[in-house]
């Protein structure tokens, strides 16, 4: 049987699009005129191979030293550059302290360069706040339910098939879940403990509420 079109009559939906687009477009929030920009800069974040976010592409000047590009990325993300290094392929190690002085093109960064920004340690900082993390895997969660129908998808089937982002892999899943009771609705089978989980589309009170 198909999945219903969900219908929600809370203040809501879930988030559906678990892709993470470049965010593009910066050039005004860097006070640039399109004629200014001369090359763009991909910049993804790296943890460990896990990709912390949404890359982002710098608009420069072409006429930035490295520290610039720290800045900037600072300066929009809210981060801070003692806390990363930044790997310009295809060198597998970070710039050296003293090339952060150097133009960008000089350190090998041209237009449509894609640099990798990684912690220092591991769990040092966030890309983005704790809640983009869980509304991204609330994304994933949604689309894996509704594609098992009105059937509902089992709770293991989530744990095993739906990974955590690294943020959120201290937390269980079923909390997680219960987090969104305007989004999911999980049943408990009493005789055996079975969790099934459900698109709360009806808008049904939880059980242990209900």
């Amino acid at each position: 049987m198909a999945p219903k079109e969900p219908t929600y009559s809370g203040t809501r939906a879930p988030v559906i699009d678990v892709e993470l687009p470049t965010e593009q477009g910066l050039e005004e929030f860097f006070g640039m005129s399109e004629e200014q920009v001369k090359l763009h800069v991909v910049v993804k974040p790296l943890e460990a191979g896990w990709q912390m976010g949404a890359p982002v592409e710098i608009p420069l000047r072409g006429t930035e030293t490295f520290y610039d590009l720290q800045d900037m990325i600072d300066k929009y993300k809210g981060t801070d550059f003692s806390r990363y290094d930044i790997i310009v392929p295809p060198s597998r190690e970070p710039v050296p302290p003293q090339k952060h002085g150097w133009g960008v093109s000089r350190i090998g960064i041209h237009s449509g360069s894609e640099v990798k920004l990684v912690p220092k340690y591991p769990n040092l900082f966030l890309w983005h706040p704790l809640p983009v993390y869980e509304e991204y895997w609330v994304g994933q969660v949604y689309a894996f339910v509704l594609g098992r129908g009105d059937a509902g998808a089992p709770y293991e089937d989530i744990k095993e098939q739906v990974p955590r982002p690294r943020p959120l892999i201290n937390r269980r899943p079923k909390s997680l879940l219960r987090r969104h009771p305007d989004i999911f609705f999980i049943e408990v089978e009493d005789r055996t403990g079975r969790i099934t989980v459900f698109l709360n589309l009806e808008q049904r009170l939880p059980m242990y509420m209900s």
